[in-house]
């Protein structure tokens, strides 16, 4: 990690599929941010079932994943990190000082579950940074955040405002109220965001009585990011990832960035 001390876009990548969209993903924000992508590839030994594998071998294949990585990154500023490490600690370790940490969903996520020995399981209720879990398609609908007025969703609903100024894409606010109480207009999402919101494009703040998790998952229809709180909309306090965070992550159709408040860390 020489030259890189915090900031940046962190990359968990594998070689495989869901790695290299996350690495297209990671790569395009880096670049809107015009900040480091740090390329971030774990590698452990022994490797189970492959008996009779030198540990050379190993860091062989690790760091031609990482030459591939670098390659596929395009253009831009690319730090990359190799470490022999189980893959959720050394994400959580170099994302404790990143701006964001991009995800592949993993195999357990798309066949809809998400285990909780699970590499993104693991980061997702650890992580301090936000998280960006990609998988399937940007649509043109801009960003989609939920809000429900909790510390949580408070706070994804002033990143997901960032986002869309970086973008210049439209923001929807999805305020889902139980009975019909707490409804918020776009007036009040505007005391609540300030300054951040003048730079936003485009503003619609819809109250819905739907389930969140059935609301959000319709909007992923077509949006090209949905923003969700680790916790809030309803979710159990206790839980270290929401239920609703864990069902967007599972089952969206685009990517999903999942934001912590300070009194979620």
């Amino acid at each position: 990690m020489k030259g890189w001390e915090s900031g940046g876009i962190v990359v968990g990548y594998s070689g495989d599929g869901a790695g290299r969209a996350a690495l297209a993903w990671g790569a395009a924000e880096a670049g809107r941010r015009g900040c480091p992508l740090v390329l971030c590839v774990a590698w452990q030994y022994p490797v189970e079932g492959t008996a009779g594998v030198a540990e050379d071998a190993v860091l062989g294949a690790a760091e031609a994943v990482v030459r591939e990585g670098v390659r596929l990154a395009g253009g831009g500023r690319v730090v990359t990190v190799c470490e022999k490490e189980r893959p959720s600690i050394l994400l959580l370790r170099v994302a404790a000082s990143a701006d964001l940490l991009v995800l592949g969903a993993s195999r357990s996520a798309e066949s809809g579950m998400l285990g909780a020995g699970s590499v993104s399981a693991r980061v997702l209720a650890s992580a301090t940074s936000p998280v960006v879990v990609v998988r399937g398609a940007e649509g043109g609908g801009g960003v989609v955040v939920g809000w429900d007025g909790s510390p949580s969703a408070t706070a994804a609903v002033a990143w997901a405002a960032q986002e869309a100024a970086l973008r210049r894409a439209p923001l929807r606010v999805l305020q889902f109220s139980e009975r019909g109480r707490g409804e918020a207009t776009a007036d009040d999402v505007g005391r609540l965001l300030g300054r951040q919101l003048e730079q936003v494009r485009d503003l619609e703040v819809r109250v819905l009585s739907d389930e969140p998790v059935a609301g959000l998952i319709d909007a992923s229809r077509s949006a090209g990011l949905v923003v969700v709180g680790a916790r809030g909309l309803g979710m159990v306090r206790a839980a270290a990832l929401g239920s609703v965070s864990q069902a967007l992550v599972l089952a969206a159709h685009c990517p999903v960035a999942v934001i912590r408040s300070a009194r979620d860390a």
